[in-house]
């Protein structure tokens, strides 16, 4: 913590000697706190392959801070990906299970049992701008409450009560500070624009009105969420962009995958490739506009003499099949492309244009906010900072990672547990269009499971006990499950070993670092 300190308080003495000096020359200028402030972006949905659309974020996030290549989300689901981003804990540990129901979505996260609420009690002006967690602002509170811990709210209310309205690009309802505002199709009214317009004249406003409090700003960016319009001065981008086809789209076998996963699934037809493809291609199109957000959104950090002061963290709260293992659309399942998301962090004492391949997670990300602003948590981490990491790029650990979706069970799978498709993305990522009669996703019934991630390695079981093995190093995109047997056998049971303790895992037991693993024999 002192090394960030230090660096915390250097950038403030900068800060205070460019106001000198600007007082001097008869221009103006706002004093950096002495803590530093912090912007969390997030994106929904985003994948990491598609950070290649968002040039201007890489360069002024990533370019000047480090980028994670190793970042994974512990329950690739929006809500309660949401829930561990605010928390710090795995959603066996704060019970937000799915984007709904009985078990989840917005009732169910412990409001006071956030990053908000921490930062607040810290010194820290706290606003949140956009999305927040599924379900928000449905019956019987309609959106017109406040959770703790905010000194301002801009969050998006669920029309009628359903989740699937989070997103609208258009035609939505946004919380404003306890006053209801709808925000219909005029061009102005882009949901991504307002919440950008937001953020930058929130940030003119906070150092205007006291530059000697630090603030922190969640900023939820809608893109690239269903129903992906695009803006209209963007409307033509991406418009032919080719559609990813690695090995895992549309996979020629399937006979390594769990029994359900066949039975669910079928190769893809033509049909079902067109409705991916558009779909994509819109994608890519609102994260144009998201793009130009993070840099607007940078600019007036730095047009306010702030920037060097801020913490600035870019993420997804999950990923997106387009395909892979033909799944036509969606996320949940423990796969690379749902579960693997972008990371990038740039602050004091990070160094510029650095990557690491430090295996991180979500449940990392309230720990390392509150790490920077030297708060107290108001509940148990399960995760750690990343700032040595940021601050560190070499630095590695052994420490596996937790990935998870179970509904209700404990940590084993004799349960043999299923969830709906449809009873999980009730924000309307499993669409009837990319469905379709021809498609594999819509409707079937899944399993959950427990899974683990270590360099080289991903070993998933699922709630009837059937279980995939992957040897990462030699099989990066997942396409040959190792039965468990014969030369993976110890790796199978050292795996599984690490996996039960995990599940059940609560705070510093959830960062122990593990045993190396034997070879295959």
């Amino acid at each position: 913590m002192g090394g960030r300190r230090a660096a915390a308080l250097a950038a403030a003495c900068l800060a205070g000697s460019v106001v000198a000096a600007q007082l001097l020359t008869g221009s103006t200028g706002a004093q950096a706190p002495e803590r530093p402030n912090i912007v969390f972006l997030l994106t929904d949905d985003q994948t990491a392959e598609q950070m290649r659309v968002m040039p201007l974020t890489k360069s002024r996030i990533g370019g000047h801070g480090v980028t994670f290549k190793r970042s994974y989300v512990s329950y690739p689901l929006c809500c309660p990906a949401r829930a561990t981003q605010l928390t710090g804990q795995f959603a066996h540990n704060n019970g937000v299970r799915q984007n709904g129901g009985p078990n989840g979505g917005y009732d169910e996260l412990k409001g006071d049992h956030t990053v908000a609420v921490a930062l607040q009690g810290a010194g820290y002006r706290t606003v949140h701008i956009g999305k927040y967690l599924n379900g928000y602002g449905g019956p019987p509170k309609g959106g017109k409450d406040v959770p703790p811990g905010w000194d301002e709210w801009h969050g998006a209310i669920a029309r009628n009560g359903q989740a699937s309205a989070e997103s609208l690009y258009y035609n939505y309802y946004l919380n404003n500070n306890g006053t209801v505002s709808f925000y219909g199709a005029k061009s102005d009214h882009y949901k991504t624009d307002v919440v950008r317009h937001k953020a930058v004249k929130t940030i003119r406003r906070l150092v205007d009105e006291r530059p000697d409090q630090p603030f922190f700003i969640n900023v939820s960016l809608p893109a690239p969420h269903w129903p992906w319009h695009k803006a209209p001065r963007h409307r033509d981008r991406y418009r032919n962009a080719a559609l990813p086809r690695p090995p895992s789209f549309n996979e020629p076998s399937m006979r390594d995958k769990s029994n359900w996963l066949r039975a669910a699934t079928h190769r893809l037809t033509s049909r079902n490739i067109d409705v991916i493809t558009r779909s994509y291609r819109k994608r890519l199109g609102t994260l144009v506009t998201a793009d130009d957000a993070v840099d607007r959104i940078v600019a007036a950090l730095r047009a306010e003499g702030v920037l060097d002061n801020t913490y600035v963290i870019f993420a997804s709260d999950n990923g997106f099949f387009i395909g892979e293992h033909r799944i036509p659309d969606g996320k949940y399942l423990p796969y690379e492309p749902s579960s693997r998301v972008p990371l990038m962090i740039r602050g004091p004492g990070i160094p510029e244009n650095r990557s690491t391949t430090e295996f991180v997670s979500n449940v990392d990300w309230t720990p390392t906010m509150l790490d920077a602003a030297d708060a107290a948590p108001v509940v148990t981490q399960d995760g750690r900072s990343l700032l040595p990491h940021a601050e560190n790029p070499s630095l590695r650990t052994d420490r596996a990672l937790l990935l998870e979706s179970t509904r209700f069970g404990s940590g084993r799978c004799e349960s043999a547990e299923q969830a709906s498709v449809s009873d999980l993305n009730q924000d309307g990522t499993t669409l009837p269009e990319a469905g379709g009669p021809d498609a594999t996703a819509s409707g079937i019934s899944i399993r959950t499971y427990h899974a683990i991630r270590v360099p080289g390695y991903m070993l998933v079981e699922y709630s009837n006990c059937e279980r995939e093995l992957y040897d990462i190093s030699k099989d990066p995109h997942q396409l040959h499950a190792k039965g468990g047997t014969g030369r993976y056998r110890p790796v199978r049971d050292a795996l599984l070993a690490e996996l039960r303790r995990l599940s059940l895992c609560v705070g510093e037991d959830c960062n122990q670092e593990m045993a190396p693993l034997p070879d295959p024999d």
